[in-house]
Protein backbone atom coordinates (compact mmCIF):
# COMPACT_ATOMS: atom_id res chain seq x y z
CA UNK A 1 0.00 0.00 0.00
CA UNK A 2 1.15 3.36 -1.10
CA UNK A 3 2.30 5.90 2.01
CA UNK A 4 -0.70 8.47 0.73
CA UNK A 5 -3.20 5.68 1.62
CA UNK A 6 -1.51 5.55 4.81
CA UNK A 7 -1.78 8.98 5.74
CA UNK A 8 -5.37 8.48 5.59
CA UNK A 9 -5.37 5.90 8.84
CA UNK A 10 -2.65 8.13 10.78
CA UNK A 11 -2.55 12.40 9.31
CA UNK A 12 -0.58 13.21 11.68
CA UNK A 13 3.15 12.37 11.13
CA UNK A 14 6.73 13.10 11.95
CA UNK A 15 9.60 12.14 9.42
CA UNK A 16 10.76 8.72 11.72
CA UNK A 17 6.62 7.77 10.97
CA UNK A 18 7.08 8.01 7.46
CA UNK A 19 10.53 6.28 7.17
CA UNK A 20 8.59 3.54 9.52
CA UNK A 21 5.42 3.61 7.36
CA UNK A 22 7.14 3.72 3.79
CA UNK A 23 10.26 1.58 4.59
CA UNK A 24 12.49 4.42 3.60
CA UNK A 25 15.53 5.51 5.26
CA UNK A 26 15.53 8.58 7.05
CA UNK A 27 17.00 10.91 3.80
CA UNK A 28 14.46 9.49 1.73
CA UNK A 29 11.69 9.76 4.19
CA UNK A 30 12.20 13.03 4.27
CA UNK A 31 12.79 13.94 0.36
CA UNK A 32 8.89 12.38 0.20
CA UNK A 33 7.92 14.31 3.43
CA UNK A 34 9.61 17.76 1.23
CA UNK A 35 7.59 16.75 -1.91
CA UNK A 36 4.55 16.27 -0.35
CA UNK A 37 4.89 19.58 1.65
CA UNK A 38 5.92 21.53 -2.15
CA UNK A 39 2.66 19.96 -3.11
CA UNK A 40 0.62 21.08 0.14
CA UNK A 41 -0.46 17.52 0.90
CA UNK A 42 1.41 17.48 4.12
CA UNK A 43 2.01 20.82 6.55
CA UNK A 44 4.48 21.32 8.84
CA UNK A 45 2.85 22.47 12.34
CA UNK A 46 5.69 23.21 14.54
CA UNK A 47 7.83 25.46 13.14
CA UNK A 48 10.82 24.16 14.09
CA UNK A 49 13.97 22.51 12.61
CA UNK A 50 13.87 19.41 14.59
CA UNK A 51 11.30 16.88 15.79
CA UNK A 52 8.66 18.66 13.40
CA UNK A 53 5.22 17.32 13.22
CA UNK A 54 3.26 17.26 9.71
CA UNK A 55 -0.33 17.20 9.20
CA UNK A 56 -2.56 16.05 6.66
CA UNK A 57 -4.46 19.44 6.45
CA UNK A 58 -6.98 18.84 4.13
CA UNK A 59 -8.24 15.26 5.06
CA UNK A 60 -8.15 16.62 8.72
CA UNK A 61 -10.35 19.30 7.69
CA UNK A 62 -13.17 17.27 6.87
CA UNK A 63 -13.56 16.25 10.35
CA UNK A 64 -14.09 19.65 11.78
Amino acid sequence: MGFLYKLFAKPVVTIRDVEDMAELSFKAASDLVKAFEEHGILVETTGYQRNRVFVFKDYLGLFG
